[in-house]
């Protein structure tokens, strides 16, 4: 694994700005940071860093559960 390069100073800022703004928001309204946003959160912290680990996430993903053979061009 690469620790060097713009996927992952982008996924090391996306974590950071992310977890920046729940700590922003804890200080300013703690009763807005329930579990609903820190569920959000979390998840939005793990596409990040599965998307580094393992490329687009979304497009695997949408590959593999919608994937048709007969729909593939030659």
């Amino acid at each position: 694994m690469k620790l060097q390069g713009r996927k992952f100073f982008g996924m090391l800022l996306g974590v950071i700005v992310n977890n920046s703004v729940i700590v922003a928001g804890y200080l300013i309204a703690p009763e807005a940071i329930d579990s609903t946003v820190l569920i959000f959160s979390m998840g939005i912290t793990g596409t990040l860093i599965t998307a580094f680990i393992g490329g687009n996430v979304w497009a695997t993903w949408a590959k593999s559960k919608y994937f048709r053979s007969e729909l593939k061009e030659n």
